[in-house]
């Protein structure tokens, strides 16, 4: 028999044709999170079928063929961001023999599609080389069924993607685990490194065990792992790599409890994303995003909630569609989730997400923030359950840059940013502005149709009709002014009273 090397060794690609451009559209609802006084959320730009221009043929528009998305960018830059979306479409097709290569036998053709993070422009697709994915079958490269599904970016800025498995463990050539650390090329939209980090397929009693998706921690090069949801046995693998080395064994976490109670399985396409050493997000089929610890232990989520917005937000939170993040800004935890899958009711709009601020410290309820699109995503088919928020946080101007992709619905970014503090902060645009603050009264440039005052926190503590000034009988601090003015033009703005 003859021996071949199977890394990926010659991986120069020609950029394959893309999709006609899609007219960028712009959601633009008012979203006022709280009293608008500390966060502020605006779209850059959608692309759904609610905004009637949702891609055409030659992009993500089959769901079944297009089911992972992640953001890569260069150290962090959100200005280099790229948008990617995997792609898997049928093509059989046969590739002779080289002198270092056997003949490879392919059932699909593998894609990465592009698009600037900024601008929402779709890019040349990436097409992966012929031998990945693939496994030798005697003097033949096969490549498994369901290859490219799902794809994430490492610590280190690697793009790492897996592949589906119907029958875990069966011993067969499409029931391993196979995951690619891979370097990409978007000058000459080609794939410029592929390592295979981990190739795994133990023969397990029960091979009926499916994986549709995974969550990754660390750089998956050198020391890193990945978590991988098993579908029907209500357990999740983990996979430790040391020092670049596939793993010669998985470890398996048993999740103790359910949000809701009711839920008994996560069942199938089910999202991770590990936090740290030692917990993860799990949102499944059945179940709410939910916060575990590496034993399977709830830490946090929707569990029992107390409060009056809370419990209205909860309510409104639906399964089926799965994906949920985690970010920081100004020293504040927040979640990004699937809120609503894609149909749609009297009270919710199809295909939405939700962000809310966690207390992890305090042990307090989250706080909802957000729901968007205000008139979601579409109703289109999603039986692969993809919902998933990608974020990139700039500290330098406490913003972070939040992609969320409905799978078979839509594309679009959002900026969540942080209010910087000061004495004035205008919001909102209208002719009228704060003219004088002083001895408890705030004074505008002219009169208003009506004017109210809350308290940094959110507490209302004055309001008036047509008038031009407000008297505050609370004490001295930081205020929020919000008024209509007689053209029905809304203004906000900050201000202190000493």
């Amino acid at each position: 028999m003859k021996k071949f090397l199977l890394s990926v060794a010659a991986l120069s690609l020609t950029a394959v044709a893309f999709c006609a451009p899609v007219e960028q559209k712009r959601d633009s609802a008012v979203y006022t999170i709280g009293d608008g006084s500390l966060y502020g959320f605006e779209n850059v730009w959608i692309q759904a079928r609610t905004f009637d221009n949702f891609p055409t043929e030659g992009s993500y528009e089959t769901g079944a063929n297009s089911r992972g998305m992640t953001v890569v960018s260069t150290g962090g830059d959100v200005n280099t961001a790229k948008v990617l979306i995997t792609r898997r479409t049928p093509e059989a097709k046969i590739i002779p023999a080289t002198e270092t290569t056997p003949i490879i036998k392919k059932g699909s053709k593998l894609e990465i599609l592009v698009f600037n993070g900024l601008t929402g422009e779709q890019e040349p697709t990436i097409e992966l080389p012929d031998t990945m994915f693939c496994n030798l079958d005697g003097d033949t490269l096969r490549q498994v069924g369901l290859g490219l599904n799902d794809i994430h970016v490492d610590d280190a800025g690697n793009v790492i993607v897996s592949n589906l498995i119907t029958a875990y463990g069966n011993g067969q050539i499409g029931g391993k685990m196979l995951v690619y650390a891979c370097t990409l090329d978007f000058t000459t939209s080609t794939v410029a490194s592929a390592k295979r980090v981990i190739d795994y397929g133990e023969v397990l009693p029960d091979g009926e065990l499916r994986i549709d998706y995974i969550g990754v921690s660390g750089d998956l090069t050198t020391n890193g792992f990945v978590l991988a949801a098993n579908a029907t046995k209500n357990f999740i693998f983990r996979y430790d790599i040391f020092n670049g080395e596939n793993p010669e064994y998985t470890t398996s976490i048993t999740l103790q409890e359910f949000v809701p109670a009711s839920a008994t399985s996560f069942a199938s396409a089910s999202r991770l994303f590990p936090l740290d050493e030692n917990n993860f997000y799990a949102d499944g089929f059945n179940t709410l995003p939910t916060l575990y610890d590496m034993d399977g232990n709830y830490v946090d989520g929707f569990k029992d909630p107390v409060g009056d917005d809370l419990r209205a937000y909860v309510s409104g939170i639906s399964t089926g569609n799965n994906g949920v993040c985690e970010f920081n800004l100004s020293g504040k935890t927040f979640m990004v989730h699937a809120y609503h899958n894609n149909v749609a009711t009297a009270t919710a709009a199809p295909a939405t997400f939700g962000i809310v601020k966690l207390d992890l410290e305090g042990g307090g309820e989250p706080e909802p923030m957000v729901i968007f699109p205000e008139i979601g995503m579409g109703t289109q088919s999603n039986a692969e359950r993809t919902a998933l928020p990608r974020i990139i946080v700039d500290e330098s101007t406490n913003t972070a840059h939040i992609w969320g992709y409905q799978g078979n619905n839509g594309l679009a970014y959002y900026k969540f940013t942080a209010v910087p503090t000061g004495t004035k902060n205008t919001i909102a645009e209208s002719a009228v502005k704060v003219y004088n603050v002083r001895n408890g009264k705030i004074t505008l440039t002219e009169e208003v149709a009506s004017v109210e005052v809350y308290s940094i926190l959110g507490q209302r503590v004055a309001g008036a009709n047509n008038v031009k000034a407000i008297e505050v009988p609370s004490a001295n601090g930081i205020y929020v002014v919000k008024a209509i003015d007689m053209k029905g033009a809304a203004m906000t703005e900050k201000v202190i009273l000493k």
